[in-house]
């Protein structure tokens, strides 16, 4: 059994010091390592993974949700804050009132 320790809001860490995402202390949060065992792979530093129940301490796969980048998870929070860049189509989240200093573009 590995060493587990709680970290309040934030979920629980599982010391894992060969992972290659582990903090300085050799943790990483269970619910990425739960969705690596599920995949079969380890995630990508930018990919994050949400609490579809919102509690951080069920860590149960099919409580999980994996999202490309945080982007991708804001928009899922916030839909109608997500906009399109005229240019190259990405859709990427920003605060309303970036759009009007920014035009939309990236």
């Amino acid at each position: 059994m590995r060493k587990k320790a709680d970290c309040g809001k934030s979920g629980f860490q599982v010391y894992a010091p060969d992972h290659p995402f582990c903090n300085k202390r050799g943790y990483v949060y269970e619910h990425r390592l739960v969705m690596e065992n599920k995949l079969g792979r380890c995630l990508k530093f930018e990919e994050v993974v949400h609490h579809i129940n919102k509690n951080v301490h069920d860590n149960k796969i099919e409580n999980l949700m994996l999202f490309e980048n945080n982007s991708k998870h804001l928009m899922f929070h916030h839909p109608k804050s997500a906009i399109k860049c005229r240019i190259c189509n990405k859709e990427f989240y920003i605060k309303p009132h970036w759009s009007k200093r920014r035009g939309f573009y990236c």
